[in-house]
């Protein structure tokens, strides 16, 4: 057993002897979807607020705030207008009932800025309050009102969790408010709460959204988190998994740096990653984590050798570990470090995963083939279970079996789809990259172009690219980010003689990565199209009819004097093969182009008729 402490358990609620797991309990989450849907809008912020306030991993008792910005009919007018319901000054949220709540009028709240003369001033803004009472509430508002009624969210949580009050005490909480999440948790230093720490948050929050659309809460130096949702349960689910991911930053991280600072000397290495390999989740499994998918399998495998020595050590008395200084002198030896600093320097798309469609296709293996040569792991969706055998062979051969899976999928099946997406994040942890590939090609004159052949077309050059981007971009978006590449075709931008179904279906499929484009945006999600011409080489496609579809709409053989043809037309006169479309793909997928979206990448050794200006 190494010296490192490299498994971490978490614990199945948020009660029980957790000494062995983290130094914070982990809240559960309690929501229960069949309450909550009996419930109106007001009755859900107390569900939501009881919730919260019932678990001390959350908050003590009568700490922390919780309001909804609700529409309410005025009494004297009848007119719908905006309410805060807010908790009421020493209330507790565990146990309070609607009477418990300050409601009060919104837009009065706001206006209350015009009053405000600065921070010598502050305690009057206390005094204003009472005047924006709605439906005549006794319920005195509490000083946090502020903080509630400037944010622009219709749910807020202002909790006072353990493990969030550590890292707001602490002299590098900003640091490692960044290292958890990111930056989608910003930072604000001290200030006592009131009306002045209320303008601050929202000018904050409000900045920092035009660079940080995925912003879901901001810690309050030496005083808690604040954090929100569209609805009562995204405002609770966000809240207890801010404070998850914190008591899991503080359990282990700070242990291991313990144990190196006690067993370490000025010479031995610096501290290396302190994040656990291997974290156990009570009714879920083991689960590990490395830079790549090999290592990962092998601390599962090993881990799973550890427990059956100690198991079996158990049987014979007891097992008995190495002494904590020899384990560490172990991890820390110097020829291990001279070993690790000799490994090579991971490959650009190194613990990127990428799915790619219509992958034992020409195209497909091609970039395949690339991504996995870049480091990455690929997932591979054809819809014939005939073709993939091979094609998985191919791939596995030129990178290593851990990074290559393979699922059949016929991308116009809805639920096909995202069992595979579902697979792939089951497999890897989640996805980075969608190569939208799966394609089909026909041939006709209008007159002669069926219902049939039309939707077929739609079905899978449109509706296809559709189904696999929108299975992905949930996955994408809990990344925060990635990279969604269309196989387009010279045929979506140029009119092609007998093939207006397949044109206008990849037209179709160009303008919907133009339409994601803009929606993944916000989310750090990059669509382009490479739109390739003529790639006869390799190709599945072009075995079929397609070759003598063409070949007859140009009058040719469907032969060598078909390629001819292709080449002569280039601009380049050169062949367009497979691995060229797969380099575009690299572009797209990786950072060389990451400040590329919208785009379109014509790989067809130059066709005027096709230019995109």
């Amino acid at each position: 057993m190494s010296g490192k402490h490299e498994v971490d358990e978490l614990p199945a609620s948020g009660t029980g002897d957790q000494a062995a797991a983290t130094p914070f309990a982990l809240p559960r989450n309690r929501w229960d979807a069949a309450i909550a849907q009996q419930k109106s809008p007001a009755e859900l912020l107390q569900y939501r607020s009881n919730l919260l306030g019932s678990d001390l991993t959350v908050t003590n008792y009568g700490g922390g705030n919780t309001s909804a910005k609700l529409t309410q009919p005025d009494p004297l007018t009848g007119q719908d207008t905006e309410v805060l319901w807010v908790k009421g000054s020493g209330g507790d949220i565990g146990s309070m009932g609607l009477d418990g709540f300050a409601t009060l009028y919104l837009a009065k709240l706001q206006s209350l800025e015009r009053l405000y003369r600065g921070l010598e001033h502050e305690d009057d803004m206390v005094d204003y309050l009472p005047h924006c009472t709605f439906n005549l509430n006794t319920r005195a508002a509490s000083i946090d009102t502020p903080l509630h009624a400037l944010l622009p969210f219709a749910h807020v949580d202002h909790v006072h969790p353990d493990a969030m009050i550590a890292l707001a005490a602490a002299a590098d909480g900003e640091q490692a408010t960044q290292a958890i999440w990111s930056g989608s948790v910003g930072w604000l230093p001290w200030q006592r709460p009131g009306f002045d720490l209320g303008l601050k948050l929202r000018d904050y929050v409000t900045g920092y959204l035009a660079s940080q659309p995925n912003l879901r809460g901001v810690m309050l130096a030496g005083h808690g988190v604040i954090c929100w949702g569209d609805t009562a349960q995204a405002c609770y689910d966000n809240t207890i998994s801010l404070i998850a991911d914190a008591a899991r930053y503080l359990n282990y991280r700070e242990r291991y740096q313990a144990y190196y600072q006690r067993c370490a000397s000025a010479q031995d290495p610096a501290m290396r990653d302190p994040n656990p390999v291997v974290i156990l989740v009570p009714g879920v499994g083991r689960i590990t984590f490395a830079a790549d998918k090999t290592t990962a399998r092998l601390a599962g495998e090993f881990y799973g050798n550890a427990i059956n020595v100690m198991r079996g050590a158990e049987a014979l008395g007891g097992y008995v570990g190495l002494a904590e200084q020899e384990a560490f002198n172990i991890e820390y030896w110097a020829l291990e470090e001279a070993k690790l600093q000799r490994m090579p320097k991971p490959r650009p798309l190194a613990g990127k995963v990428a799915v790619v469609t219509g992958g034992a296709g020409g195209i497909g293996r091609a970039t395949a083939l690339r991504l996995l040569a870049e480091g990455a792991c690929v997932m591979i969706l054809d819809y014939s279970a005939e073709a993939l055998p091979a094609a998985v062979t191919l791939l596995e051969q030129a990178a290593d079996r851990d990074r290559v899976r393979a699922a059949v999928c016929d991308v116009t099946q809805e639920s096909q789809v995202q069992e595979a997406f579902d697979a792939c994040a089951l497999a890897f942890g989640g996805m980075d990259i969608l190569v939208a590939n799966a394609g089909i090609a026909s041939s006709a004159p209008l007159e002669e172009t069926t219902v049939e052949l039309w939707r077929k077309n739609f079905d899978v050059l449109a509706e296809g690219y559709f189904l696999t981007a929108r299975a992905a971009f949930p996955l994408l978006k809990q990344q925060r980010g990635g990279s969604i590449v269309f196989i387009g075709s010279k045929n979506g931008l140029a009119a092609a003689t007998n093939a207006s179904a397949y044109a206008s279906a990849k037209a179709a499929s160009l303008h919907l990565a133009r339409c994601l484009a803009l929606e993944g945006a916000p989310h750090g999600i990059r669509v382009n199209t490479i739109n390739p011409d003529a790639v006869i080489k390799g190709s599945r496609i072009w075995d079929g009819d397609w070759r003598k579809e063409r070949a007859g709409a140009h009058g040719i053989d469907a032969g060598a004097e078909l390629e001819e043809h292709y080449r002569n037309r280039s601009l380049l006169k050169r062949d367009v093969l497979p691995e060229d479309v797969a380099e575009g793909v690299y572009f797209f997928a990786s950072e060389a182009s990451a400040k590329s979206t919208g785009n379109m990448l014509n790989v067809d050794a130059g066709n005027a008729q096709a230019f995109t200006r």
